[in-house]
């Protein structure tokens, strides 16, 4: 399955390969391709997109994060004009934080999630 090109959607999709052996990519690209630029732009598409693929994935969504969980978050990001936007951003839960992956490196951090999926490892994955 081809990449999405964009670090956060793949740091995830690729821990969601690991703890439940489902694919993202393939759930995301089965409506067709939208850029990741215009999902991280337009809060409800992106929303929209992502429980589209939890529920492919069969991510419940959770109000209650765990380490391990998956989130959209909404983050402050360059604006390519030497200021800040507001954007949309996939992370992972662990150890009381939210990881990003951007394309600088993995960034840490406490932070409210607009929506957040429980990623149960399976058995297969656990040993």
């Amino acid at each position: 399955m081809p990449a999405v090109a964009d670090p956060c959607f793949e740091f995830v999709a690729g821990w969601i390969a690991i703890a439940t052996g489902r694919d993202a990519r393939a759930a995301f690209l089965a409506d067709g391709f939208i850029s990741p630029l215009r999902l991280q732009l337009d809060r409800d598409l992106f929303l929209q997109r992502a429980q589209m693929i939890a529920d492919r994935l069969g991510l419940a969504q959770t109000d209650s994060e765990a380490d391990g969980d998956v989130a959209l978050l909404e983050v402050a990001a360059p604006n390519g004009k030497g200021g800040l936007r507001i954007a949309g951003a996939m992370a992972i839960r662990s150890r009381g934080l939210w990881f990003v992956r951007t394309e600088r490196g993995i960034l840490a951090g406490p932070s409210p999630f607009l929506r957040a999926w429980s990623v149960q490892q399976s058995a297969a994955c656990n040993g």
